[in-house]
């Protein structure tokens, strides 16, 4: 380890002394920590006997922190994350000197798997955050973008990612389309499942673990399907429903199948379902799989109860079909989405919330505006700083 050419030697120097100031955030701990990793690889090339063992042992530690804190940086701050990685060379060589540590270290180049794309649309809809992962393998690898080209526009495209990977975390410089593993079709009888949640214990103060009262199945039904199709409890004027938007706005192209099935609820583990969307709805599809044959259906609702986990968040939805493992019936490929009970408290409000988010699940992402205050048309050329999107 010891003789490290001299070439490397000035290179690492260099990185170090660049990265020798500090700033009070995450920026500025992670120049300090590659700088005392940088350090540290200097020091071993002269240590001896227990220094040696010692200095493994720091840069075990300042390698393990410094990847929590760049993931971190990844997630918020991309681009500068992408600027205080390491260069191909320097990782070559510490993976080489501290190869119990290698694993934490990052990797620059090209990887193809298939896109998982969700929305979080906040209450009210005036807030959303949009999520990207990777499935490489059985892994998914959580996609951020250093630049305004996303990483892919919808579920089960298999794209192949540029950029720099950190655990399961990326960033992504740039992607290619490679092709589309198999799509659910956004054209003719929509077949929805609906799967209704509980939760167990006792739900934090002021909050609940159980669906509000007016969330049953013939209330949804009438959702879904419309005056025809809901109990006489949820007989409405007007007879507004999924069906029947999804008919007027795709020209009778789409609409809901009358078989829509509702089930549960099911009553789960508590769960915060705005971190860990993906484990509720593992836990509700495993919860239903008795009553459900998940390939006889494109679109999967989940109806959460409002446990005070997420209160800033309505609805999630996919963007497309998403390929997974449904329990007793192997791959299965569709969309899903979850919605708070408590925001669908009539049917005007479940049909709204429901075509927003099954919207995305048909494939739309979110439209935007421009706003250019008294001014509607200026001079070619011009353009207004007061933009929203």
């Amino acid at each position: 380890m010891g003789g490290m050419h001299f070439p490397r030697i000035a290179l690492i120097a260099a990185f170090a002394a660049s990265f020798a100031y500090g700033q009070n955030n995450s920026q500025g701990l992670l120049r300090a920590l590659n700088a005392q990793v940088l350090q540290l690889r200097g020091v071993i090339a002269s240590a001896n006997g227990s220094d040696q063992s010692a200095t493994h042992s720091k840069a075990a530690d300042a390698l393990a922190r410094r990847q929590q804190v760049l993931q971190g940086l990844m997630a918020t701050a991309p681009a500068r994350a992408l600027e205080l990685t390491f260069p191909d060379e320097i990782l070559a060589d510490l993976a080489e000197t501290f190869p119990e540590s290698a694993g934490t270290l990052e990797e620059h180049g090209v990887w193809q798997g298939t896109l998982y794309y969700q929305i979080e649309d906040g209450v009210g809809f005036t807030t959303h955050k949009e999520i990207r992962k990777l499935k490489l393998g059985d892994e998914l690898i959580d996609l951020y973008s250093s630049t305004p080209t996303e990483a892919g526009s919808k579920c089960n495209e298999i794209i192949a990612a540029s950029g720099t990977k950190s655990g399961n975390t990326m960033v992504v410089e740039s992607s290619v389309v490679q092709g589309a593993s198999a799509v659910c079709s956004t054209q003719g009888a929509q077949n929805v499942a609906v799967i209704l949640i509980n939760f167990s214990g006792t739900p934090l103060a002021g909050y609940s673990n159980t669906l509000p009262a007016n969330v049953t199945s013939g209330f949804l039904k009438g959702v879904f399907l419309g005056n025809a199709f809901a109990d006489a409890a949820n007989q409405v004027s007007p007879d507004r429903s999924i069906t029947d938007f999804w008919s007027q706005a795709s020209d009778g192209k789409t609409w809901v199948n009358t078989a829509t099935t509702v089930v549960g609820p099911y009553t789960l583990a508590p769960a915060d379902y705005c971190t860990d969307s993906t484990a509720l709805r593992n836990a509700a599809y495993a919860a239903a799989n008795g009553a459900l044959d998940y390939t006889q259906y494109s679109r999967v609702v989940i109806v959460v109860p409002h446990n005070g986990t997420c209160n800033g968040t309505a609805g999630v939805g996919t963007i497309g079909c998403w390929s997974s493992e449904c329990p007793g019936d192997g791959a299965c490929n569709i969309s899903w989405t979850w919605w708070r009970g408590d925001q669908i408290w009539n049917r005007d409000a479940g049909v709204m919330l429901a075509t927003h988010e099954m919207g995305h699940n048909l494939g739309l992402g979110h439209s935007g505006s421009r706003w250019h205050g008294s001014l509607v048309v200026d001079n070619i050329g011009i353009w207004y700083s007061n933009r929203i999107q």
